[in-house]
């Protein structure tokens, strides 16, 4: 029998492999497979990122993986558990077996090797902040059981004055025999003094003037809490060519107090009215998980694969209750320290989810051809919330989503490809600044399609090039300030990945795209205008050069953020901004480790700009920073 085509995913029967603990070797430039979003350790490149993929977040919609398997994310992950992620669209989303609009977030555990090492990271900076981190592995019974870890304790710091505390921990077990594999992991991270930084509300097309990026916030508005991820995720071969998945996880946090800073109507001197929103404890909490089974059969040149698979999630939170106090005049940019107002909490609202999947997928590999793949999920999604007052509100869907894929490799350097994927996905509650916060707001019905190609005229040399189309219902505000479904929004777009090694030891990484949202509704001033917050061309490009056997290596990365709208009406945008960060690696052995000095340089030309949401607030980009790091493994 030949050999089975693997040039379009990873080999299906192949257990995820293990990670080592190893981090002086981390590089995100270097390590990436494509330029449209990865995390390394500490690092990140890429053109999207985990909370915006073609305009929209894959978290909010729903769309993460956990080693591959469907996790409902409520709460941060500790970076003691997670090794990395990486943004899924276009030609490397077909490598799931139920793909979904918005592209696809897959976190990567730190899944313990099969070497005992002990790492050590630690740096200062940007300004106060600083970090300690110790990561660990080591095999218990050699080829079966292996265990590993770590602690951490990161001070944060955006701008001088900002910053918060953050301790964290996780511990990873994996177990192995012939033909199954099961991991257990656990995983916390505690904040405390995280300082709520300002939100600015514009009230006219001329954005307050440019400032020094210090915190002007309030000393005594500081957030904290603390989040907790657990699960076990288990591969088993049942029989030869037979797969099964199973993963659970439960992801829970819990906010002991939090903090919206906002300055409303503000007016190019930076004038405005400070408004102060203080929330009470609240607890988000998510029981999640997929199990999944894989059957592969063979004929000659042909693999056919066929999954069924059951999806669920049962999530509650007890939010809301918040107490709005205005402040005053106040000056965008502008220390200014207040007395804390009294805060007279209401009762808390209570949400309930429910939605249970079930789905059905076939493909097809046919060695030197090509790919094609099916899946039909039939989903029912509940949600019922109760506010204080005792009136409930309910949403409910029972949708049919399709996801059709197929792949076809034209010549031996080029992969023709295309895609089109219906989805349900979460959409939230109503922002702070709206007069119905914090009403829960319907499941969204989307749909997405591309095409594009994938050229690699030589194994050193990748590029993709794709154009997409993505459609979700829009809301917005409408002329009472309530945050309600007013149409809906379209994204086209073309995106491009370049990863190429043009020259011994040195790695270039290209993401770029061009989009063109709108709003279709039928009337109001928004009609046809772009929604506030997508990015208009973003581009981020990164070489990293090591000459050949030199310890050194430097790099630069270039990002470039095209003009946002503001506001519905688009009478207020965000003028483009450009980033240009530098850094240098120094690789050497002492006292028998492997250790890597890092110094990076982060908005080098101390670029002023702004960061535009789609809630029609903005602040602004991080200032001038330093970053020494020294990274060590045992």
């Amino acid at each position: 029998m030949k050999r089975s085509s693997t040039w379009f995913a990873a080999v299906l029967l192949a257990a995820p492999g293990a990670a080592s603990a190893q981090r002086a070797a981390e590089n995100a430039v270097t390590q990436a497979d494509d330029a449209f979003g990865q995390i390394v350790g500490n690092e990140r490149t890429g053109l999207y990122s985990d909370g915006e993929v073609r305009g929209f977040s894959p978290v909010a919609a729903g769309n993460v993986r956990l080693d591959g398997l469907y996790f409902n994310q409520t709460s941060r992950l500790s970076a003691r558990l997670i090794r990395g992620s990486t943004i899924r669209v276009g030609l490397t989303a077909q490598n799931y077996p139920f793909s979904a609009p918005t592209g696809v977030q897959d976190y990567a555990l730190r899944t313990p090797g099969e070497a005992a090492v002990l790492s050590l990271s630690m740096g200062r900076g940007p300004f106060e902040g600083g970090y300690l981190e110790v990561d660990g592995q080591s095999p218990v019974i050699d080829g079966r059981l292996h265990v590993g870890g770590g602690v951490a304790f990161r001070r944060e710091a955006n701008a001088p004055g900002d910053t918060g505390d953050y301790l964290s921990a996780a511990a990873i077990g994996r177990w192995r025999s012939t033909r199954a594999e099961v991991k257990v992991f656990w995983s916390g991270v505690r904040w405390n003094d995280d300082y709520a930084a300002p939100f600015v509300y514009p009230a006219e097309p001329v954005l307050p003037q440019a400032f020094e990026r210090r915190f002007y916030g309030q000393p005594w508005a500081q957030t904290k809490g603390f989040a907790r991820n657990y699960g076990l995720i288990a591969d088993v071969r049942p029989w030869r060519d037979g797969l099964v998945r199973l993963g659970l996880f439960r992801s829970h946090t819990v906010e002991e107090g939090d903090y919206a800073d906002l300055f409303m109507a503000a007016r190019a001197d930076g004038s405005a009215q400070r408004v102060m929103v203080t929330e009470p404890p609240q607890r988000f909490a998510s029981t999640s998980g997929e199990l999944r089974l894989t059957q592969i059969w063979r004929a000659d040149d042909t693999r056919h694969v066929v999954h069924a698979a059951v999806r669920a999630r049962f999530a509650d939170s007890d939010y809301g209750g918040a107490a709005i106090a205005g402040l005053g005049p106040a000056r965008v940019g502008v220390r200014q320290d207040l007395p804390r107002p009294a805060a007279a909490f209401s009762r808390l609202s209570r949400q309930d989810l429910r939605q249970v999947t079930f789905g059905l997928g076939y493909e097809i590999y046919l060695h030197e051809v090509g790919q094609a793949a099916l899946g039909v999920q039939q989903t029912r999604y509940e949600k019922e919330v109760r506010f204080p007052d005792e009136a409930i509100n309910r949403s409910e869907d029972s949708p049919t989503l399709v996801n059709v894929t197929a792949a076809w490799k034209a010549r031996s350097d080029l992969v023709l490809f295309g895609s089109y994927v219906t989805g349900l996905e979460e959409s939230g509650t109503a922002p702070e600044n709206a007069a119905n916060y914090p009403d829960v707001l319907p499941a969204l019905r989307t749909w997405q399609r591309d095409l594009g190609a994938r050229w690699s005229p030589s194994p050193r040399i990748r590029l993709i090039v794709g154009t997409f189309e993505i459609q979700k219902p829009y809301f917005s505000f409408d002329a009472e300030r309530r945050f309600v479904h007013l149409g809906q929004v379209r994204n086209r777009g073309t995106e491009l990945s370049l990863t190429a090694e043009p020259a011994p030891g040195l790695a270039v990484l290209v993401g770029a795209a061009v989009f063109r949202p709108v709003i279709d509704v039928k009337d109001g001033p928004a009609a046809g205008a772009r929604p506030p917050g997508l990015p208009a061309n973003p581009l981020r490009a990164s070489l990293d050069y090591r000459p050949p056997g030199s310890p050194y290596s430097v790099d630069v990365t270039l990002s470039y953020s095209g003009r946002r709208a503001v506001d519905p009406a688009n009478l207020i945008q965000v003028p483009p901004t450009t980033v240009i960060d530098l850094g240098a690696r120094r690789r050497l052995r002492l006292a028998g480790a492997d250790v890597t000095l890092r110094a990076v340089l982060l908005n080098v030309t101390d670029a002023f700009g702004w960061r535009a949401y789609s809630s029609g607030a903005i602040q602004p980009i991080e200032p001038r920073r330093l970053l020494i790091s020294l990274t060590a493994d045992f």
